[in-house]
């Protein structure tokens, strides 16, 4: 299967402090989610272009 390009990058909210609330959300999340999570992200980052 060919790979799409990368068109969306996707940063994580960081703090002042050098926090990322929602990649410590995440890894808090059951594998399963995460994999879930990650595939949505994975798909939106490579089909952006196509909208």
């Amino acid at each position: 299967m060919e790979s799409l390009p990368v068109i969306l990058t996707v940063k994580f909210y960081r703090t002042n402090m050098g926090n990322e609330p929602v990649r410590d959300w995440l890894a808090e999340l059951p594998r399963e989610s995460r994999r879930l999570i990650g595939t949505d992200i994975k798909t939106a980052r490579q089909r952006k272009a196509r909208l």
